[in-house]
């Protein structure tokens, strides 16, 4: 159990750090870690933070981790991780976060903050009812970035997030390539997905649903949608101002702002709110059986 140990300073890794070499850490707790600082310098991971590491995590529980600002940035409510390679599979997350006040430039990530790391797997993990908040705040949940990023989201539940001032759950900011699989992203206060800059983001076999926000906002590189569903959300479906994506055998329907933006898109096999072009697209209702699934 790594539990209420922290910094008063800027610093990395308020229970845990890591740099280099191998880290593995197996049915363990991190609770209650912070930093808070009011310097100028970089808050990076409340919980953990590990550095061009080779990390595992396995059943571990990241709970109610911390940072706090008044000047600077700060990064990672839960981990902070740069380069290397890291795995968590069966974790979870909850009640994380960043606040900033003040003269804070950039709180971002109430759980997770990742850059260059390759591969990030998360696998079979639940992140709940994190939180980012204060000026200028970025991704209430994950922030994923770096062109070497090659990141993996399966089998997991980003569910019930906090705090309506960030304007997504998840933000890819130019990251590498992002893959999300049999996946769940539900019911927060805000968006579900930003993406940013050039890279490849690919959704399959998921929900994106019950956002009081955008589902997928895209504003560039490509986006591939396949066999998932995008529904219930109070914001567009998906809005794209100048990436290219793709949609194929999926369903977007009773979006409240709107279903599909119709720039640089491809749909196929598609059911939606609205009128699609493209082979075997349709506007019938498709009657969700349980939740939002037929």
């Amino acid at each position: 159990i790594f539990a209420g140990n922290g910094f008063a300073y800027a610093a990395r890794g308020g229970g845990l750090y890591a740099n280099g070499g191998i880290l593995t850490v197996v049915d363990t707790l991190f609770a209650n870690n912070y930093i808070s600082a009011d310097s100028e310098n970089e808050k990076l991971g409340g919980g953990v933070a590990a550095e061009n590491t080779t990390s595992t995590f396995t059943r571990c529980s990241f709970l109610s981790n911390y940072l706090r600002l008044r000047h600077g940035n700060a990064f990672g409510g839960a981990a902070y991780l740069y380069g290397g390679n890291v795995t968590f599979a069966e974790c979870a997350f909850k009640t994380n976060s960043v606040v900033g006040y003040q003269f804070a430039a950039q709180p971002r990530a109430g759980a997770l903050y990742a850059v260059d790391v390759n591969p990030l797997a998360i696998q079979s993990c639940s992140v709940s009812a994190n939180y980012a908040q204060g000026p200028n705040q970025i991704a209430n949940v994950i922030y994923l970035s770096g062109a070497a990023l090659n990141a993996t989201i399966a089998d997991s539940e980003i569910a019930d997030n906090l705090y309506p001032g960030a304007p997504q759950d998840i933000c890819l900011a130019s990251a590498g390539k992002v893959t999300v699989s049999h996946s769940i992203s539900r019911g927060s206060t805000s968006g579900g997905f930003v993406k940013t800059g050039v890279g490849i983001l690919v959704i399959t076999n998921s929900l994106i649903v019950q956002h009081p926000g955008n589902a997928l906002a895209v504003q560039g590189g490509t986006v591939n949608v396949m066999n998932s569903t995008v529904a219930a959300n109070s914001g567009w479906g998906l809005t794209n101002s100048s990436a290219t994506v793709t949609l194929k055998d999926s369903i977007v329907w009773d979006n409240a702002a709107g279903g599909v933006s119709t720039n640089g898109l491809t749909a196929t096999y598609t059911c939606s709110q609205d009128i699609l072009a493209g082979d075997g697209n349709m506007t019938t209702n498709p009657r969700f059986a349980f939740g939002y699934y037929l």
